[in-house]
Protein backbone atom coordinates (compact mmCIF):
# COMPACT_ATOMS: atom_id res chain seq x y z
CA UNK A 1 0.00 0.00 0.00
CA UNK A 2 1.36 3.33 -1.13
CA UNK A 3 0.36 6.32 1.13
CA UNK A 4 -0.25 9.67 -0.17
CA UNK A 5 -0.16 12.73 1.63
CA UNK A 6 -1.53 15.75 -0.21
CA UNK A 7 -1.46 19.15 0.32
CA UNK A 8 -4.45 21.77 0.15
CA UNK A 9 -4.19 25.45 0.14
CA UNK A 10 -6.83 27.04 -0.84
CA UNK A 11 -10.79 26.94 -2.93
CA UNK A 12 -8.80 26.95 -6.72
CA UNK A 13 -6.40 23.56 -5.81
CA UNK A 14 -8.97 21.58 -3.65
CA UNK A 15 -12.00 21.78 -6.95
CA UNK A 16 -9.24 20.23 -9.05
CA UNK A 17 -8.38 17.87 -6.49
CA UNK A 18 -11.65 16.38 -5.66
CA UNK A 19 -11.34 13.46 -8.67
CA UNK A 20 -8.04 12.76 -8.71
CA UNK A 21 -8.82 12.25 -4.49
CA UNK A 22 -11.95 10.37 -5.48
CA UNK A 23 -10.44 7.93 -7.64
CA UNK A 24 -7.43 7.19 -4.91
CA UNK A 25 -9.66 6.49 -2.77
CA UNK A 26 -11.50 3.87 -5.21
CA UNK A 27 -7.64 2.73 -5.18
CA UNK A 28 -7.05 -0.88 -3.39
CA UNK A 29 -3.28 -0.11 -3.47
CA UNK A 30 -3.12 3.48 -2.32
CA UNK A 31 -3.75 5.15 0.74
CA UNK A 32 -4.94 9.00 0.64
CA UNK A 33 -3.86 11.35 3.70
CA UNK A 34 -4.89 15.47 3.24
CA UNK A 35 -3.33 18.24 4.94
CA UNK A 36 -5.16 21.80 5.21
CA UNK A 37 -3.20 24.75 5.33
CA UNK A 38 -3.15 28.13 3.20
CA UNK A 39 -6.43 30.34 2.30
CA UNK A 40 -8.61 27.30 3.50
CA UNK A 41 -8.13 28.47 6.65
CA UNK A 42 -9.03 32.39 6.26
CA UNK A 43 -12.46 33.59 7.60
CA UNK A 44 -12.33 36.16 5.07
CA UNK A 45 -11.97 33.45 2.26
CA UNK A 46 -14.72 31.42 3.65
CA UNK A 47 -12.77 28.58 6.08
CA UNK A 48 -13.27 27.02 3.15
CA UNK A 49 -11.51 24.05 5.63
CA UNK A 50 -14.93 23.36 6.25
CA UNK A 51 -15.51 22.31 2.88
CA UNK A 52 -12.42 19.69 2.79
CA UNK A 53 -13.31 18.13 6.64
CA UNK A 54 -17.23 17.53 4.98
CA UNK A 55 -16.17 15.47 2.53
CA UNK A 56 -15.18 12.64 4.46
CA UNK A 57 -11.10 12.74 3.63
CA UNK A 58 -8.59 11.36 6.12
CA UNK A 59 -7.28 14.74 6.97
CA UNK A 60 -4.34 14.59 9.15
CA UNK A 61 -3.49 18.40 9.90
CA UNK A 62 -5.04 21.92 9.59
CA UNK A 63 -2.36 24.40 9.64
CA UNK A 64 -2.71 28.31 10.20
CA UNK A 65 0.39 29.94 8.69
CA UNK A 66 -1.31 32.96 6.91
CA UNK A 67 0.44 35.82 7.86
CA UNK A 68 -1.92 38.83 8.22
CA UNK A 69 -1.56 41.76 5.44
CA UNK A 70 -1.11 41.96 1.84
CA UNK A 71 2.72 43.14 1.58
CA UNK A 72 5.71 41.43 -0.20
CA UNK A 73 7.09 40.62 3.60
CA UNK A 74 3.70 39.33 4.63
CA UNK A 75 3.76 36.58 1.81
CA UNK A 76 7.47 36.03 2.56
CA UNK A 77 6.36 35.58 5.75
CA UNK A 78 3.54 33.05 5.28
CA UNK A 79 5.85 30.83 3.31
CA UNK A 80 8.37 30.98 6.01
CA UNK A 81 5.67 29.72 8.48
CA UNK A 82 4.39 26.80 5.47
CA UNK A 83 7.66 25.57 5.85
CA UNK A 84 7.66 25.29 9.14
CA UNK A 85 4.32 23.59 9.81
CA UNK A 86 4.88 20.84 6.98
CA UNK A 87 8.17 20.49 8.34
CA UNK A 88 6.54 19.02 11.40
CA UNK A 89 3.30 17.47 9.24
CA UNK A 90 6.15 15.26 7.50
CA UNK A 91 7.96 14.65 10.15
CA UNK A 92 4.85 13.03 11.39
CA UNK A 93 3.70 11.19 8.85
CA UNK A 94 6.02 9.85 6.83
CA UNK A 95 4.38 9.39 3.72
CA UNK A 96 5.92 7.50 0.74
CA UNK A 97 4.82 10.29 -1.55
CA UNK A 98 3.35 14.10 -1.31
CA UNK A 99 1.22 14.94 -3.59
CA UNK A 100 1.23 19.13 -4.81
CA UNK A 101 -0.52 21.25 -6.81
CA UNK A 102 0.18 24.33 -9.54
CA UNK A 103 1.92 27.12 -8.27
CA UNK A 104 0.44 28.95 -4.59
CA UNK A 105 3.11 30.55 -2.46
CA UNK A 106 1.57 27.78 0.36
CA UNK A 107 2.10 24.86 -2.03
CA UNK A 108 5.78 26.52 -2.87
CA UNK A 109 6.83 26.50 1.10
CA UNK A 110 5.10 23.26 2.07
CA UNK A 111 7.01 21.65 -1.67
CA UNK A 112 10.17 23.51 0.07
CA UNK A 113 9.70 21.96 3.52
CA UNK A 114 9.52 18.23 1.79
CA UNK A 115 13.10 18.25 0.00
CA UNK A 116 15.15 17.52 2.94
CA UNK A 117 13.03 14.28 3.73
CA UNK A 118 13.76 12.99 0.46
CA UNK A 119 9.83 11.90 0.20
CA UNK A 120 9.34 11.84 -3.53
CA UNK A 121 6.99 14.81 -4.19
CA UNK A 122 4.17 14.47 -6.82
CA UNK A 123 3.44 17.67 -9.22
CA UNK A 124 0.36 18.29 -11.03
CA UNK A 125 0.13 21.13 -13.61
CA UNK A 126 3.53 22.10 -13.76
CA UNK A 127 5.33 23.47 -17.05
CA UNK A 128 2.79 26.13 -17.63
CA UNK A 129 2.90 29.79 -18.36
CA UNK A 130 1.07 32.67 -16.27
CA UNK A 131 3.47 35.51 -17.11
CA UNK A 132 1.52 38.12 -14.67
CA UNK A 133 1.89 36.80 -11.69
CA UNK A 134 5.13 35.55 -9.53
CA UNK A 135 3.15 32.05 -9.03
CA UNK A 136 5.39 31.04 -12.55
CA UNK A 137 8.83 31.39 -10.67
CA UNK A 138 6.79 29.31 -7.61
CA UNK A 139 5.73 26.94 -10.17
CA UNK A 140 8.59 26.01 -11.79
CA UNK A 141 10.82 25.57 -8.77
CA UNK A 142 8.14 23.37 -7.53
CA UNK A 143 9.23 21.40 -10.84
CA UNK A 144 12.53 21.00 -9.92
CA UNK A 145 12.04 20.01 -6.52
CA UNK A 146 9.04 17.35 -7.53
CA UNK A 147 9.81 13.62 -8.86
CA UNK A 148 6.76 12.68 -10.65
CA UNK A 149 4.97 15.37 -13.04
CA UNK A 150 1.17 14.61 -14.44
CA UNK A 151 0.85 17.66 -16.70
CA UNK A 152 -2.22 18.97 -18.48
CA UNK A 153 -0.82 19.22 -22.28
CA UNK A 154 1.82 17.92 -24.41
CA UNK A 155 2.98 21.10 -24.50
CA UNK A 156 3.23 21.78 -21.20
CA UNK A 157 5.69 18.07 -20.57
CA UNK A 158 7.90 19.00 -23.05
CA UNK A 159 8.58 22.48 -21.02
CA UNK A 160 8.93 20.05 -18.11
CA UNK A 161 11.48 18.13 -19.58
CA UNK A 162 13.27 21.57 -20.86
CA UNK A 163 13.78 22.46 -17.14
CA UNK A 164 15.88 19.13 -17.21
CA UNK A 165 13.50 16.66 -15.93
CA UNK A 166 13.93 12.82 -16.66
CA UNK A 167 10.93 11.97 -19.72
CA UNK A 168 10.24 9.16 -17.79
CA UNK A 169 9.43 11.18 -14.77
CA UNK A 170 6.82 13.35 -17.17
CA UNK A 171 3.02 12.35 -17.65
CA UNK A 172 0.47 14.13 -19.73
CA UNK A 173 -2.55 13.14 -18.13
CA UNK A 174 -5.07 16.63 -18.82
CA UNK A 175 -6.21 18.66 -16.50
CA UNK A 176 -8.17 16.63 -13.23
CA UNK A 177 -10.66 19.23 -13.36
CA UNK A 178 -12.57 18.54 -16.37
CA UNK A 179 -13.15 15.20 -14.83
CA UNK A 180 -16.39 17.16 -12.93
CA UNK A 181 -17.24 17.83 -16.04
CA UNK A 182 -17.97 15.12 -18.05
CA UNK A 183 -20.84 13.71 -16.08
CA UNK A 184 -21.82 17.39 -14.38
CA UNK A 185 -25.11 17.80 -13.64
CA UNK A 186 -25.89 21.20 -12.38
CA UNK A 187 -27.50 22.31 -9.50
CA UNK A 188 -31.40 23.16 -9.89
CA UNK A 189 -32.30 27.10 -9.42
CA UNK A 190 -34.01 26.21 -6.03
CA UNK A 191 -30.82 24.56 -5.20
CA UNK A 192 -28.65 27.15 -5.34
CA UNK A 193 -30.93 29.91 -4.05
CA UNK A 194 -31.21 27.61 -0.68
CA UNK A 195 -27.56 27.28 -0.82
CA UNK A 196 -26.18 30.30 -1.20
CA UNK A 197 -28.91 33.29 -0.63
CA UNK A 198 -29.48 34.42 -3.97
CA UNK A 199 -30.89 33.33 -7.38
CA UNK A 200 -28.68 33.17 -10.48
CA UNK A 201 -30.51 35.48 -13.15
CA UNK A 202 -31.78 34.52 -16.45
CA UNK A 203 -28.87 36.63 -18.49
CA UNK A 204 -25.21 37.13 -16.24
CA UNK A 205 -21.70 37.48 -16.12
CA UNK A 206 -19.50 35.41 -14.43
CA UNK A 207 -16.76 37.53 -13.24
CA UNK A 208 -13.61 37.03 -11.20
CA UNK A 209 -10.42 39.26 -10.94
CA UNK A 210 -7.05 38.06 -9.11
CA UNK A 211 -4.18 40.79 -8.69
CA UNK A 212 -1.54 40.81 -11.33
CA UNK A 213 1.45 40.39 -9.01
CA UNK A 214 3.93 41.52 -11.72
CA UNK A 215 2.03 44.53 -11.86
CA UNK A 216 1.42 45.95 -7.99
CA UNK A 217 0.02 49.34 -7.82
CA UNK A 218 -2.09 48.73 -10.35
CA UNK A 219 -5.11 46.47 -9.41
CA UNK A 220 -7.46 48.86 -8.46
CA UNK A 221 -7.31 51.04 -11.23
CA UNK A 222 -7.53 47.77 -13.22
CA UNK A 223 -10.83 46.60 -11.44
CA UNK A 224 -12.59 49.42 -11.33
CA UNK A 225 -11.96 49.50 -15.54
CA UNK A 226 -13.40 46.46 -14.98
CA UNK A 227 -16.45 47.33 -13.12
CA UNK A 228 -16.92 50.76 -15.00
CA UNK A 229 -17.43 48.65 -18.33
CA UNK A 230 -19.50 45.95 -16.94
CA UNK A 231 -21.84 48.62 -15.64
CA UNK A 232 -21.65 50.17 -19.56
CA UNK A 233 -22.67 47.01 -20.22
CA UNK A 234 -26.03 46.73 -18.90
CA UNK A 235 -25.80 42.98 -17.58
CA UNK A 236 -26.37 41.36 -14.33
CA UNK A 237 -22.85 40.21 -12.79
CA UNK A 238 -21.98 37.61 -10.34
CA UNK A 239 -18.55 38.42 -8.60
CA UNK A 240 -16.52 35.62 -6.89
CA UNK A 241 -13.95 37.58 -4.76
CA UNK A 242 -10.31 37.54 -5.44
CA UNK A 243 -7.80 35.26 -3.97
CA UNK A 244 -5.22 35.77 -0.79
CA UNK A 245 -2.76 37.41 -3.73
CA UNK A 246 -0.72 40.60 -2.81
CA UNK A 247 -3.30 43.15 -3.76
CA UNK A 248 -6.09 40.62 -3.28
CA UNK A 249 -7.97 42.64 -0.40
CA UNK A 250 -8.40 45.87 -1.84
CA UNK A 251 -9.49 44.46 -4.94
CA UNK A 252 -12.38 42.96 -2.80
CA UNK A 253 -12.74 45.60 -0.62
CA UNK A 254 -14.33 47.69 -3.63
CA UNK A 255 -15.80 44.68 -4.44
CA UNK A 256 -17.91 44.42 -1.83
CA UNK A 257 -18.51 48.67 -1.54
CA UNK A 258 -19.70 48.41 -5.60
CA UNK A 259 -21.52 45.39 -4.38
CA UNK A 260 -23.74 47.46 -1.65
CA UNK A 261 -24.02 50.62 -4.45
CA UNK A 262 -25.29 48.56 -7.31
CA UNK A 263 -27.99 46.00 -7.61
CA UNK A 264 -26.56 44.54 -10.42
CA UNK A 265 -23.92 43.30 -8.60
CA UNK A 266 -23.62 39.97 -6.73
CA UNK A 267 -20.48 38.97 -4.36
CA UNK A 268 -20.06 35.87 -2.99
CA UNK A 269 -16.84 34.41 -1.04
CA UNK A 270 -16.89 30.42 -2.05
CA UNK A 271 -19.37 28.50 -4.36
CA UNK A 272 -17.64 25.21 -4.07
CA UNK A 273 -16.86 23.29 -6.90
CA UNK A 274 -20.53 22.45 -7.69
CA UNK A 275 -21.73 25.64 -7.03
CA UNK A 276 -19.31 27.46 -9.34
CA UNK A 277 -19.54 24.66 -12.21
CA UNK A 278 -23.64 25.56 -12.21
CA UNK A 279 -22.69 28.84 -12.39
CA UNK A 280 -20.19 28.39 -15.07
CA UNK A 281 -22.54 26.86 -16.58
CA UNK A 282 -25.78 29.02 -16.12
CA UNK A 283 -23.68 32.17 -17.54
CA UNK A 284 -24.10 34.25 -20.24
CA UNK A 285 -20.28 34.84 -20.18
CA UNK A 286 -17.07 34.75 -17.43
CA UNK A 287 -15.29 37.70 -17.57
CA UNK A 288 -11.62 38.72 -15.67
CA UNK A 289 -8.61 36.44 -15.12
CA UNK A 290 -9.29 33.37 -13.73
CA UNK A 291 -7.97 30.12 -14.83
CA UNK A 292 -11.18 28.47 -15.04
CA UNK A 293 -11.38 30.75 -17.70
CA UNK A 294 -8.93 29.36 -19.70
CA UNK A 295 -8.96 25.67 -18.61
CA UNK A 296 -12.93 24.41 -17.57
CA UNK A 297 -14.71 27.11 -19.54
CA UNK A 298 -14.25 25.40 -22.69
CA UNK A 299 -15.56 21.55 -21.76
CA UNK A 300 -19.36 23.59 -21.30
CA UNK A 301 -18.72 25.84 -24.60
CA UNK A 302 -18.60 28.91 -22.27
CA UNK A 303 -17.33 32.05 -23.76
CA UNK A 304 -14.62 33.85 -22.10
CA UNK A 305 -13.39 37.16 -21.69
CA UNK A 306 -9.96 37.25 -20.49
CA UNK A 307 -8.65 40.44 -19.13
CA UNK A 308 -5.20 41.72 -18.57
CA UNK A 309 -2.14 39.66 -18.47
CA UNK A 310 -2.66 37.64 -14.94
CA UNK A 311 -3.20 34.46 -17.47
CA UNK A 312 -0.57 35.69 -20.16
CA UNK A 313 1.30 32.78 -21.80
CA UNK A 314 -1.00 30.32 -20.74
CA UNK A 315 -2.61 28.09 -23.24
CA UNK A 316 -5.98 28.57 -24.13
CA UNK A 317 -9.17 27.69 -26.65
CA UNK A 318 -11.27 29.37 -29.16
CA UNK A 319 -13.43 29.92 -26.66
CA UNK A 320 -11.56 32.79 -24.95
CA UNK A 321 -11.02 36.49 -26.19
CA UNK A 322 -8.09 38.60 -25.01
CA UNK A 323 -8.28 42.21 -24.07
CA UNK A 324 -6.13 44.50 -22.15
CA UNK A 325 -7.21 45.91 -19.25
CA UNK A 326 -8.41 49.71 -20.74
CA UNK A 327 -12.05 50.66 -20.10
CA UNK A 328 -12.85 50.54 -24.09
CA UNK A 329 -10.97 47.12 -25.20
CA UNK A 330 -13.13 45.91 -22.02
CA UNK A 331 -16.09 47.45 -23.31
CA UNK A 332 -15.51 46.22 -27.26
CA UNK A 333 -14.58 42.87 -25.57
CA UNK A 334 -17.73 42.20 -23.75
CA UNK A 335 -19.94 42.82 -27.04
CA UNK A 336 -17.40 40.54 -29.25
CA UNK A 337 -18.09 37.17 -26.51
CA UNK A 338 -21.89 38.23 -26.40
CA UNK A 339 -22.41 38.50 -29.66
CA UNK A 340 -23.58 34.96 -31.77
CA UNK A 341 -21.49 34.58 -33.62
CA UNK A 342 -18.81 34.45 -30.56
CA UNK A 343 -21.16 32.11 -28.44
CA UNK A 344 -21.54 29.50 -31.57
CA UNK A 345 -17.99 29.72 -32.40
CA UNK A 346 -17.12 28.94 -28.52
CA UNK A 347 -19.85 26.26 -28.26
CA UNK A 348 -17.54 24.57 -31.08
CA UNK A 349 -14.28 24.74 -29.56
CA UNK A 350 -12.32 22.05 -28.33
CA UNK A 351 -10.42 22.07 -24.73
CA UNK A 352 -7.03 21.75 -25.78
CA UNK A 353 -6.65 20.54 -21.36
CA UNK A 354 -8.04 17.46 -22.26
CA UNK A 355 -10.92 14.91 -21.98
CA UNK A 356 -11.80 14.10 -19.04
CA UNK A 357 -9.90 11.18 -17.59
CA UNK A 358 -7.11 12.50 -15.75
CA UNK A 359 -7.69 11.09 -12.58
CA UNK A 360 -8.19 7.83 -14.04
CA UNK A 361 -4.62 7.94 -15.99
CA UNK A 362 -2.75 9.65 -12.63
CA UNK A 363 -4.32 6.46 -10.32
CA UNK A 364 -3.06 3.64 -12.57
CA UNK A 365 0.91 5.33 -12.77
CA UNK A 366 0.52 5.66 -9.26
CA UNK A 367 -0.38 2.51 -8.69
CA UNK A 368 2.28 1.09 -10.91
CA UNK A 369 5.49 3.24 -9.31
CA UNK A 370 7.65 2.33 -6.72
CA UNK A 371 8.31 5.03 -4.37
CA UNK A 372 11.72 4.70 -3.76
CA UNK A 373 12.40 4.66 -7.93
CA UNK A 374 11.94 8.10 -7.98
CA UNK A 375 14.84 9.00 -5.55
CA UNK A 376 17.31 10.47 -6.59
CA UNK A 377 17.00 12.52 -9.35
CA UNK A 378 19.58 13.44 -12.34
CA UNK A 379 19.13 15.98 -14.72
CA UNK A 380 18.36 15.74 -18.27
CA UNK A 381 20.21 17.28 -20.47
CA UNK A 382 18.26 18.62 -23.75
CA UNK A 383 20.14 16.70 -26.66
Amino acid sequence: MTTILAVTVGRSDFGIYTPVFNAIQKSTRLELKVAISGMHMAPEYGYTAQEVLDSGLNVVALEDVLVSGQDSASVSKSIGHTTLAFASIFAREMPDLIMVLGDRFEMFGAATAAVPFQIPLVHLHGGEVTEGAMDEAFRHAITKMSHLHFTSTEGHSKRVVQLGEEPWRVHTVGAPALDHLRDFVPMTDEEFAKRFGFELPAEFLLCTFHPVTTELGTELEQVQNLLDALFEAGMPCVFTIANADMGGSAINKLLRAEAERNRGLTLTTNLGSKGYFTAMKRCSAMVGNTSSGIIEAASLGVPVLNVGNRQKGRARGANVFDVPTEFESIVDGVRTVLSDEFRGKAQEAPNPYGNGQASKRIVEILEDIDPKSLVPKKFQDLE
